[in-house]
């Protein structure tokens, strides 16, 4: 990534992927994590696997909740 001075024409900041600070580094590498980019289509399968997961433990933990709160307000 490179910053070019619009005025000027300068080079006023520049970045090589795979460098820099710890912080840099894991900022870099959020997207391909999150899109499933970096596996390539058996790391996006993953990705969308996990998703629907989570997913379907908020559907398990609302149902668990309620069956709960049904008990409760039965006693």
């Amino acid at each position: 990534m490179v910053t070019v001075d619009l005025k000027t024409g300068q080079i006023t900041e520049g970045d090589m992927p795979g460098r820099g600070a710890a912080g840099n580094l894991v900022m870099q590498m959020q997207l391909p994590w999150h899109s499933g980019r970096i596996a390539g289509p058996g790391g996006r399968i993953l990705i969308c696997l996990s998703g629907l997961a989570v997913c379907m433990l908020v559907i398990t933990g609302i149902m668990i909740w309620q069956r709960k709160r049904q008990t409760r307000q039965a006693r």
